[in-house]
């Protein structure tokens, strides 16, 4: 059969559709013609194809439904975390024809096999109602690797590999353990530098991200695989910044993946109250953590990033005036990016459920999904349950932070090219407040 796997238009970063990627090489295993199209980075030309996947975020949505309404006669999947997250919302459209549930390798592979006649397959959502929950896949070392092949490598800022799945953390505002499961699963430090040699001796790729949600859970484990980077000489820029948990980090890791070619991480204290962070969010680690990481950082010259989130109900104006403290001093620290953006009740979060139950949720269904897609960070969702700050307020904040911290990021540069982008990064950003 002729499969085109799409990938369709959101607010683009540069990072490599490596689900659809995964995908694709379960179809090309089963011997069918695959493509992939990235709408980000090329136009879609109009062929006849057996079967169209689509993939993306809850954000992604109206762009996803958008998209399927471009093949009028092919059988259109969409899969991903809104399939996942919402499916009865995906399938309610006439334009999908079925949905994929979790993780979609083994669904792909068992639809494949029985098309047209997938009765029974597990982790479908068809016209008719959901069929039987698929587990999640436990060796991912016996998957194919990405078809790597099928993308256009040199358009991307970052090829995104992943080397686990599966988040046993329950952070308020995070529905990943939903597509990825709470059961951690990992591959094979030999599995994930077979990927890595591939990536950089066959296709001259020079920047690789670490896409996990966990990628450190077991530090010896990453300590070994950067171990191996440094044995094979792979010689190639790494960064994890989508995120790494910080209490599972320490110098002699650190210092490991420095030496591996990491030049930049990215780590989430999420607040600078104590409270905040351990009652409410549910990260349970001690923000002396956070400083030591920085410094430690600093010193051996790997830039690290940081993300903190204010306006949850719960949270009083001293523990958010804590919060922009604590960022102020995690940038004097000589940290990097310090973000600080507004907390977002997305649907199937304990933050939306809780915020629910407590009547502090400002909006829900399609408003709060239109807010979510196309206004997350002009237009507050929450409200305090003490009445010490308001919504706009909490806009207002974070807008401030973020021309502070592009000035940080540009101004704290001592290269001139880097500052004159920041200066002008700084002005555009101006203009939009």
């Amino acid at each position: 059969m002729k499969i085109l796997l799409v990938c369709p238009k959101y607010r683009f970063e540069g990072y490599t559709p490596t689900g659809l990627a995964s995908v694709a090489s379960i179809a090309e295993r089963l011997g069918h013609n695959v493509r992939i199209v990235d709408l980000n980075i090329e136009p879609l030309h109009k062929d006849n194809y057996d079967i169209i996947g689509l993939t993306g975020l809850s954000s992604w949505k109206d762009s996803i439904i958008k998209t399927s309404k471009l093949f009028h006669n092919s059988t259109v999947i969409v899969g991903g975390p809104w399939a996942t997250i919402q499916p009865e919302e995906a399938i309610a459209h006439d334009s999908i024809n079925y949905v994929f549930v979790g993780e979609g390798e083994d669904t792909f592979q068992e639809f494949l096999l029985k098309y047209p006649n997938i009765e029974n397959v597990r982790g479908v959502y068809t016209k008719s109602g959901a069929g039987e929950p698929r587990p999640f896949i436990k060796d991912l070392d016996k998957l194919p690797f990405p078809s790597w092949h099928l993308l256009r490598l040199g358009m991307y800022k970052r090829v995104t590999i992943i080397t686990s799945r599966g988040c046993p953390n329950n952070c308020v505002f995070c529905n990943a353990h939903l597509f990825v499961g709470k059961v951690w699963r990992k591959r094979s430090p030999e599995s994930v530098i077979s990927e890595i040699e591939l990536l950089v001796n066959k296709y001259k790729v020079k920047r690789i991200t670490i896409g996990d949600e966990n990628a450190t859970l077991i530090p010896e484990r990453f300590e070994e695989i950067c171990d191996l980077i440094v044995n094979k000489k792979l010689k190639a820029k790494f960064d994890a910044v989508q995120g790494i948990r910080l209490d599972t980090l320490n110098k002699r890791l650190l210092i490991k993946m420095k030496k591996a070619g990491f030049d930049e991480i990215t780590i989430a204290p999420e607040s600078g109250s104590e409270r905040i962070v351990n009652e409410i969010i549910g990260k349970k680690f001690n923000l002396s953590e956070v400083e030591d990481i920085v410094k430690i950082c600093r010193e051996i010259g790997l830039v690290v990033n940081s993300f903190f989130v204010i306006g949850f109900p719960e949270e009083t104006k001293e523990e958010i005036d804590q919060t922009l403290k604590f960022a102020e001093k995690i940038r004097k620290l000589g940290g990097g990016s310090c973000y600080v953006g507004n907390a977002i009740p997305i649907p199937k979060t304990r933050l939306y459920e809780e915020a629910k139950k407590k009547n502090a949720l400002l909006y829900n269904g399609s408003k709060l999904d239109w807010i979510i897609e196309h206004r997350p960070r002009e237009i507050h969702c929450l409200k305090s349950l003490s009445n010490e700050w308001k919504p706009e307020e909490i806009i207002k904040i974070i807008k401030k932070e973020e021309l502070k911290n592009l000035k940080n990021v540009y101004f704290g540069s001592r290269k001139p090219i880097k500052m004159l982008k920041g200066f002008y990064k700084c002005m555009r950003y101006i203009l939009k407040l």
